[in-house]
Order: C-alpha cells, then sequence, then structure tokens
C-alpha cells in the first residue's frame, strides 16, 4: 500500500534506479495521506532529470551536425529515441547518449569530438566513450557485441545503418528492426 511507503525510502530506490522523475509524475494523481512528503523527497531529482533531458537533447543536435558536417552516416540509438513515446520525454531517464556509425568513420568522429573538446574516457573494441560536461556520449562501431548474441542475430544486426532509413537526414531503424 502507498500510505504504508517511507518517503525518504522511496526517493533512494527511485534515485539509485534513476525512476525519480516517473515516480514523482505517477504520484501527482494519487490520493495519498502523505503524498507531500513523497513527492518531496523526489522533487529535485525529478527537475535535475528534466535538466538532463534538455542538455542530452541539445548534445544530440550537436552530434547531428558533426557527423552531418563529417558526411558520414549515423544513427541515435535507445535513451532519447524511445523517449518519445513516453508522456513527458524527460521521463525516459538515461546516463548517455548511444551513436552508431560506421567503423571506417571513428577515427575522423574521434578526431573532431577531440577538438570539440570532448574528452575520451574509455576505449573498448565497438565502443568508445566521450564526455564533454555532464554529457556522456558512447559512439558504437556495432549495434550488438557479436560475443553477446548468435551468429544469426550478430549478422542481421552488422550492416544496420546501411539497413536504415533515411529522413530528412535522420537515420532510423525501418520496424522490422
Amino acid at each position: 500500500e502507498l500510505n504504508e511507503v517511507d518517503p525518504t525510502e522511496l526517493a533512494k530506490t527511485a534515485h539509485l534506479h534513476r525512476l525519480s522523475a516517473l515516480c514523482y509524475h505517477a504520484l501527482l494523481n494519487q490520493e495519498l495521506s502523505h503524498k507531500e512528503s513523497l513527492l518531496e523527497c523526489l522533487r529535485q531529482d525529478h527537475f535535475d532529470e528534466a535538466r538532463r533531458h534538455v542538455q542530452q537533447a541539445q548534445a544530440q543536435k550537436e552530434l547531428s551536425l558533426i557527423c552531418d558536417d563529417l558526411k558520414m552516416p549515423y544513427l541515435f540509438f535507445k535513451g532519447l529515441q524511445f523517449a518519445q513515446y513516453y508522456p513527458h520525454a524527460y521521463l525516459r531517464s538515461m546516463s548517455d547518449l548511444d551513436l552508431l556509425i560506421n567503423e571506417e568513420d571513428r577515427d575522423k568522429l574521434n578526431a573532431y569530438l577531440i577538438k570539440d573538446k570532448y574528452i575520451l574516457m574509455s576505449k573498448q573494441l565497438n565502443e568508445w566513450i566521450y564526455k564533454k560536461g555532464p554529457i556522456v556520449v558512447e559512439v558504437h562501431t556495432q549495434l550488438l557485441h557479436p560475443s553477446d548474441v548468435n551468429t544469426l542475430v550478430s549478422d542481421y544486426f552488422s550492416k544496420v545503418l546501411k539497413q536504415s532509413l533515411i529522413d530528412k537526414g535522420n537515420y532510423s531503424l525501418s520496424n522490422e528492426h
């Protein structure tokens, strides 16, 4: 029963799983005896998520312009791409932006990002992680890591940029994918 929930524990758990904004929004219309204390515990994270969403959306626009400038195909996936299906986009909490590029474009994108003050934090075979201020960007050269899936699935997704649709300069996956 929600009336028996400890507001501090709810806030800690929601924060841990990055669900504060979603919980805050869900509680707004509830009839609860201690609704205000629950909302108060979640309020700051709620606004932080909204601010992070705006920052990430801006960073995604900037990264799109960079990729367009470099004349390279790219695809954002997860995170902001799913946010459009939520009642409020900032309710789709995420810690980073995921960008898929062709492997042959990685060095030119890396040079551009470094010039644009992104810091290369981690270099793995198929994923390089960059940070600029509060923004973290994972640049992938494969949608799925081959060791994570069977060969048939890996082959199916291996050329996802070539299979993606182009709509006004934006790449997106077809419904099939």
